[in-house]
């Protein structure tokens, strides 16, 4: 029950905080800008709050969550806990590069990147 408990509250912090929350400043590096509606996210100071992770961002995080729940559902078979074992670090090293591309979403995630390290 531990274990679901920390997934679940995984899910709801990756979620939030890269779909929901919202900040004035955005600590991405100019040359991350894109303008690609896709990859698209602001930089620099805004006037009012507003979430600075891109579209692609927010589909990432519902990907994660729901990658979460299976790997907690799945991960008393014997099969797939030896393939979660051989690729977990290799999952969490993608995403880490992927959270490069905006400093912001990188910021949000180290909570789970020290968690699912140290878990």
């Amino acid at each position: 029950m531990d274990n679901l408990l920390i997934v679940l509250l995984e899910c709801f912090y990756i979620i939030y905080m890269l779909c929901y929350f919202k900040t004035y400043y955005s600590i991405a590096h100019p040359l991350t800008y894109f303008s690609n509606d896709l990859l698209y996210h602001p930089i620099g100071r805004s006037s009012y709050p507003k979430n600075m992770i891109c579209k692609f961002g927010h589909f990432m995080a519902v990907i994660i969550s729901i990658f979460l729940i299976v790997r907690y559902i799945c991960f008393n078979s014997d099969k797939f806990r030896n393939f979660y074992l051989k690729y977990h670090k290799t999952l969490i090293y993608i995403l880490l590069i992927l959270c490069l591309i905006n400093f912001n979403a990188l910021l949000y995630m180290i909570p789970i990147f020290i968690l699912e390290v140290c878990y």
